[in-house]
């Protein structure tokens, strides 16, 4: 009997990320297939435009914002977000993280431990900002769904730089603490 439970388990550990995974890219790959161009194209080629647009859009806006008429357009879209009252924090707060990850600042993007008690330490993200008495602010991602978690306003003596990847720490994170993350970059380091 102990051997057909090792078996199951070995087996879902395979069959149900990969199956979530499938299952999450076949639900995109459907949204965004659908997403404003006629129904008469193939599924393939409709995603494909799809992207293409996307792609192009985004590169234009790119272009648009490194002229003289960047600042306007910028200032124009944050005015008229922020006169509306639930997407002004969405709008503001997705606003600042893009730039701050985009930023280059491998301070955000390193792994870093914080002393929650004596001799207990939690995995967290500096997120580049400072309360205003000082603390450095730290997301603490939560498990096994790294996008929740907590922000804390930590004491800088109480957050140590951590030696490890930032895939090490989420996968810590995702599997709940049942992995360390060294299979992961050992097997991306074998490619």
């Amino acid at each position: 009997m102990e051997q057909w439970r090792r078996d199951l388990v070995g087996g879902l550990a395979l069959v149900v990320p990969v199956a979530l995974v499938v299952a999450i890219c076949v639900f995109l790959y459907q949204q965004v297939a659908s997403l404003g161009v006629p129904p008469g194209y193939p599924a393939p080629v409709r995603v494909a435009i799809v992207l293409a647009v996307f792609v192009v859009v985004v590169v234009a806006v790119g272009r648009v914002m490194g002229t003289a008429l960047g600042p306007f357009v910028d200032s124009a879209a944050d005015a008229t977000a922020n006169r509306l009252p639930v997407l002004r924090v969405v709008y503001n707060a997705a606003k600042f993280t893009t730039r701050r990850l985009l930023a280059g600042d491998e301070r955000t993007r390193t792994p870093v431990k914080v002393e929650s008690w004596p001799g207990q330490w939690m995995t967290g993200f500096r997120t580049g900002v400072r309360a205003p008495d000082g603390d450095v602010m730290v997301f603490l991602p939560g498990a096994p769904d790294p996008t929740s978690g907590l922000l804390v306003a930590a004491d800088p003596d109480r957050i140590e730089e951590s030696d490890e990847t930032v895939s090490q720490a989420l996968v810590r994170v995702v599997s709940c603490g049942f992995s360390n993350g060294d299979d992961v970059d050992d097997r991306a380091s074998e490619n």
